[in-house]
């Protein structure tokens, strides 16, 4: 772990889109440099340069996954587990399954017995 662990450096920057290209999280960074999760986001918060290397890092971590997921798919992959793949992607990229519920054909009647309703 460094001396001071909380010193900023603008290299983080390009060390951070470089790190999350690979498909690691902003977490496995703090990890890999050796500081805390709330550190790299008081630097986010403090640094311009640190937030766009973190959106660019989110943007490189996704064409990270789906670039495995389209070479999974098309066979170039050698072993691929979509099992894995789409739990990955629901988890780390929130990816959702899609639910379409078709109600414009629905008829709804209401009907009542008026001795049950006691009139």
């Amino acid at each position: 772990m460094p001396s001071n662990p909380y010193k900023w450096k603008k290299k983080h920057c390009k060390d951070l889109t470089a790190f999350m290209s690979k498909g690691y999280s902003m977490e496995a960074f703090a990890g890999e440099i050796g500081v805390t999760r709330d550190c790299l986001y008081k630097w986010r918060e403090r640094h311009d340069c640190f937030k766009e290397a973190w959106e660019q890092g989110k943007a490189k971590q996704h064409k990270f996954f789906e670039s495995m997921g389209l070479a999974g798919m098309t066979g170039k992959l050698k072993n691929f587990n979509s099992a894995t793949y789409i739990f990955t992607m629901k988890n780390k990229l929130k990816w959702k399954d899609k639910i379409e519920v078709d109600n414009n054909n629905t008829e709804i009647k209401i009907v009542i017995d008026e001795q049950d309703a006691g009139l």
